[in-house]
Parts: structure tokens; C-alpha cells; sequence
């Protein structure tokens, strides 16, 4: 199944370049982002199957074109198609100094400028969210700070769901039962490294 194998790729990529998250093997933010997939899923039917398919292998490889240096857009395409390499290409953050550089009106136009790089980076944006507020991670603030600037460009009706979440955590800085029994799960999966 091409959902398997671009979770593979991408897990590959990230411990083959040693990147981890929160500590963590860097899988546990991508079953995080790919959690948030499975939750909101159900916004895809818009989609055919071909743009769903490619948008569920694009949560798990939307860092290896940013994060390595063995990933290229062509190799992309070549693995996993036009869709999938696209998706990916316009989730991928430019080169910048600063956060804020490289998330500059040409980077978010250009997530919001096709619908299922603006679900995948959503699914992306809250596995961050509910990650930082779970650990209680300054990046949290980071994150809320960064919220309106987001809405302004990647806010759509259909994905109203996955803003509502959001404007929730941030509201109330708490994660759900639902959402920490994920994130614990995936904590016992992907232990602290040493």
C-alpha cells in the first residue's frame, strides 16, 4: 500500500539524518499528524481517491524535502507522484533565519493555494499544538502566537473543524482525553531516547 510505504520513507529519512521530536524518534510526531488525519478525515470526501490517498501519504512525509538532504522533489514524484510531490513541495518551509522569515506570505499563499497541502499542514500545525501543550512545551506559545497569521491564510470553511480544535486548545491550554490517550500511546511506542 503507498500509504505504508511513504510511512516508511519518511521514517527512514528522518533516523537516517538522526532528527527526533520532543526527545523522541521522530515517528511520534508523524503518527501525531497522521492521528489528526485519521480524526478529520471525514473532510476529505470533497476528494477523490486518488487526492485522499496522496494527501494521507503526504502527513507522514510533509518534513523530508524541508529535513534531507536525500529527498529532491523529483525523487518525490518518482516514488509517489505528481500529487504527493506537490503537497509536500508546498508544505516545505524556504530557508530563512528566522521562524517568522520562513513563514512569509509566499510560503503560507502557497500552502493555501491547494487544499490538501492546507489539510496537511493542518494536520502538522495541531500534532505541534497538542504536542507542546501536552509537555507543557514553551513552543506552545510559539505556536498561539502564530495562530491568526495562519487563520488569515489558511482558513477555509471545510476545515473549520480542525480550526475549532485549535482556537479550543489555545482557549483553554488543555488537550482532551481523547487526544492525551493518543499522545500516551504514542509516547509508550516511541520512548525518550537517551
Amino acid at each position: 500500500m503507498l500509504v505504508e510505504k511513504a510511512k516508511r520513507y519518511a521514517l527512514d529519512e528522518h533516523r537516517f539524518i538522526n532528527q527526533t521530536y520532543d526527545g523522541r524518534d521522530y515517528g511520534f510526531h508523524l503518527e501525531i499528524a497522521h492521528a489528526v488525519y485519521q480524526h478529520f478525515a471525514h473532510l476529505l470526501d470533497q476528494f477523490d481517491y486518488v487526492s485522499e490517498i496522496a494527501t494521507e501519504c503526504s502527513v507522514f512525509l510533509h518534513d523530508v524535502l524541508e529535513d534531507s538532504w536525500r529527498v529532491s522533489y523529483n525523487k518525490l514524484k518518482q516514488d509517489f507522484g505528481h500529487k504527493v510531490a506537490e503537497v509536500v513541495y508546498l508544505v516545505s518551509e524556504e530557508r530563512g533565519r528566522t521562524r517568522s522569515s520562513r513563514h512569509n506570505h509566499k510560503y503560507l499563499t502557497g500552502v493555501a493555494s491547494m487544499t490538501e497541502a492546507t489539510f496537511v499542514k493542518l494536520c502538522d500545525n495541531i500534532a505541534n499544538v497538542l504536542i507542546s501543550c501536552h509537555t507543557e512545551s514553551s513552543k506552545f506559545d510559539m505556536y498561539r502566537s502564530e495562530h491568526s497569521n495562519f487563520y488569515d491564510y489558511l482558513y477555509i470553511d471545510e476545515f473549520c473543524d480542525m480550526f475549532n480544535l485549535l482556537d479550543t486548545i489555545y482557549a483553554t491550554k488543555k488537550v482532551s482525553v481523547e487526544w492525551v490517550s493518543v499522545i500516551e500511546a504514542l509516547e509508550a511506542k516511541y520512548p525518550k531516547l537517551s
